[in-house]
């Protein structure tokens, strides 16, 4: 979804007006974070590899900047701040979790929302349905480890 509100936004004339009001400023000086290898890159829509999108202002694609990026950076760049990841690989399987534990689990699913929030402005300053750009994607479907084997 970001990827593509990005493709489109880069097509506008006056696509940096457009960007400045939605997203915070790009973190400068920063390595790139490494794509996270969550096992799902090939659920991604094979329509959004295939075709080269525009080039951005550091010569990479857009997909280039959005694909298989973690959470972190997506909030980073949509919402200004990286999420904290000391949790991520605290001991999960041992009960009760601690609070922090939870804070953390929680913070991942709130900041979606947040995501989705802004998505939903930015598609509207852009004048497109974020239905329609969400019709678009193809579902990532991944099996629930945690969950029982009926699933």
């Amino acid at each position: 979804m970001v990827a593509e509100l990005l493709e489109r936004t880069e097509k506008l004339e006056d696509c940096d007006v457009v960007l400045n009001e939605i997203l915070p400023p790009a973190p400068v000086n920063e390595e790139p974070e490494q794509p996270e290898n969550t096992g799902e890159e090939n659920a991604e829509n094979p329509t959004e590899t295939t075709a080269p999108p525009p080039k951005g202002q550091q010569g990479e694609s857009v997909m280039q900047r959005t694909v298989n990026r973690g959470l972190s950076y997506m909030c980073e760049r949509v919402l200004g701040r990286p999420l904290d990841k000391t949790e991520q690989c605290s001991v999960w399987d041992r009960r009760p979790l601690r609070s922090s534990q939870l804070r953390y689990a929680a913070m991942d699913a709130y900041c979606l929302v947040l995501i989705y929030d802004v998505c939903c402005r930015w598609a509207q300053r852009l004048d497109v349905s974020i239905e329609d750009i969400l019709k678009q994607q193809e579902p990532i479907r991944v099996s629930p480890p945690l969950l029982s084997e009926e699933f």
